[in-house]
């Protein structure tokens, strides 16, 4: 019984069902930025974008976006040095639906915890993070590190695979303009309720049983604002 929880644990667990929802809310953007099959979390299951123009056959993620732009590379690679400035490069290219050049500005990456370790290295090394090249190569001994700073990193557990399994040592990593081409809306903010006191098991059985609940949805307006470095296919 709730007025028998003396240590205040039933209490403790009943507002956990708030921070399991913001838990929820980051799976939620996740998925719709990795935008693959039969994604799912425990019994949660998630769609994929659901803005996909009927001009785009591939959609959110592509080599032939309408009016030439492209947000993936022909193929997947790991995260590293090389492969980042390359994402950062088609980034700069990006074409919109006309084919006028866009102005995206890269400024954030996101990545799993499998790379918590290496994207730290490679955003923070004053050198090159990589083996020594021949003397005046770019990239040699002692050459500076050209992507130091130059992303904010997010890190999370929930990104998604190819698979559309919720992998916390994913290999799949996006660079992007966080501020443009994605959204989530909260259109009502997270509630804990208690079911009413005077009917069912509460009535019956002192039982007290509580839910969280939640209006929101996230998904891409333009994903011309990132690029999938690797969807997860690719390990190594």
């Amino acid at each position: 019984l709730l007025m028998d929880d003396k240590s205040g644990s039933v209490q403790r667990q009943a507002g956990m069902m708030g921070e399991y929802m913001a838990v929820l809310t980051e799976v939620l953007c996740y998925a719709k930025l990795a935008s693959v099959s039969s994604m799912q979390y425990i019994n949660y299951t998630i769609p994929t974008s659901e803005t996909k123009p009927s001009y785009e056959s591939s959609w959110p993620w592509s080599t032939s976006l309408t009016g030439g732009g492209r947000n993936r590379p022909d193929t997947y690679g790991i995260l590293s040095n090389t492969n980042i400035q390359s994402e950062m490069i088609g980034l700069a290219s990006q074409l919109n639906m006309q084919g006028i050049r866009m102005n995206v500005m890269p400024s954030h990456i996101i990545c799993s915890y499998k790379y918590v370790y290496d994207i730290s290295v490679l955003l923070n090394s004053a050198f090159y993070p990589a083996g020594a090249q021949s003397a005046g190569v770019t990239g040699g001994a002692f050459a500076i590190n050209p992507i130091k700073g130059i992303l904010q990193p997010v890190v999370s557990r929930f990104l998604f695979d190819s698979t559309g399994v919720s992998n916390a040592q994913s290999y799949s990593w996006y660079v992007c303009e966080a501020a443009k081409g994605f959204l989530h809306q909260l259109r009502e903010a997270v509630a804990v309720e208690q079911e009413a006191t005077n009917a069912g098991d509460s009535f019956n059985r002192d039982v007290y049983r509580y839910k969280a609940y939640t209006r929101q949805n996230a998904d891409f307006i333009d994903p011309r604002f990132f690029w999938q470095g690797n969807n997860g296919s690719v390990t190594s």
